[in-house]
């Protein structure tokens, strides 16, 4: 008798530990349960003033897809062969990078106009990753620089995901005398390994995100060159077409761009590189909760409350009958 007593208070007790653990755990639920919205708000990024007119295009280049309790994000095609790793989003390069590389392959995308109130909205989104482009500038404005936006972007302060996204495209007003005032760009070529490599490379130069020369480097030129008197009321980049075989990061101090290469780490020496995939677990953004064994605690919250159950019922019949 004592010993059912015993058995049935056990089970109990486990039984409520782990039906607290579960109710303290949100069940796992999709994370890309909808599309969302981009909405920018173009504006003077010093007094805030609406500016209407300003035209942006929307180009989606990476598709979302869910992984245990994170996003992760795929490029889609033809964006798979950029060559530029995604596995940081903040990379302040890689839209710079997208921009030329949707640029010069003619790739589609959405273009929408600011209104009256320097309000632009783009609906009904897929989740994914989007590059947001300046069509162009208005007058006495420096061409905005292009950025990336997730949908859904995990709002950490929150724990939530937000489908519904603003963002703001810095827009500042240059003076007169950016008007008369000239700059330079300088671009190093570096190979992160000692093996064999082209022998050259193109490297473009950007003139508000829209390419207007080129160069080759190579030995012959140590693998650098220097733009001279270009306009200070212009943005100036440099982006490279990669290699077949290469991934492509960059490093900027002050006015000069470092142009870095990397093979397949896979690739034997003295051989042609070969493609580089990026791994799902640098793609994966997580939320910082882990949620497998939320159903795993539930199956045994309810296991162990049948048992309990049926043994309490039983222990009761068998002290009626005695």
């Amino acid at each position: 008798m004592k010993n059912n007593k015993t058995v049935r208070a056990i089970v109990v007790f486990f039984t409520v530990v782990i039906f607290c653990i579960c109710s303290a755990s949100p069940f796992v639920c999709a994370i890309l349960e909808r599309n969302g919205t981009i909405t920018l708000n173009v504006a003077d990024s010093n007094t805030h003033k609406p500016l209407p007119g300003m035209s942006f295009r929307l180009y989606l280049f990476a598709a979302a897809y869910e992984s245990g309790n994170g996003v992760g994000y795929d490029y889609v095609v033809p964006y798979d062969d950029c060559n530029m790793d995604m596995g940081n989003l903040q990379d302040a390069y890689l839209p710079i990078h997208l921009a030329h590389f949707a640029n010069t392959h003619s790739l589609p995308y959405t273009e929408k106009t600011s209104d009256e109130n320097g309000h632009i909205l783009f609906d009904d989104l897929a989740p994914g990753v989007y590059l947001v482009l300046a069509s162009e500038s208005l007058p006495n404005y420096f061409m905005p620089s292009p950025f990336v936006v997730n949908i859904p972007l995990y709002d950490n302060e929150n724990k939530s995901w937000v489908y519904d996204v603003n963002a703001t495209p810095k827009m500042r007003i240059y003076g007169g005398s950016a008007e008369n005032t000239f700059t330079y760009i300088s671009v190093k070529k570096v190979w992160e390994e000692d093996r064999r490599h082209p022998e050259s490379v193109t490297v473009s130069l950007l003139c508000d995100f829209t390419q207007v020369d080129t160069v080759e480097l190579s030995e012959e030129n140590n693998w650098s060159f220097r733009w001279e008197n270009l306009s200070a009321k212009h943005n100036w980049n440099v982006v490279e077409t990669v290699p077949d075989g290469y991934k492509v990061s960059y490093e900027i101090s002050e006015n000069t761009v470092k142009i870095i290469n990397r093979a397949d780490s896979d690739a034997p020496e003295g051989s042609p590189p070969s493609d580089e995939t990026t791994t799902e677990e640098e793609e994966l953004i997580y939320t910082g909760q882990l949620n497998w064994p939320i159903p795993i605690f539930s199956a045994a919250g309810l296991l162990l409350f049948s048992l309990g159950w049926a043994m309490f019922n039983f222990g009761n019949k068998d002290e009626e009958a005695v």
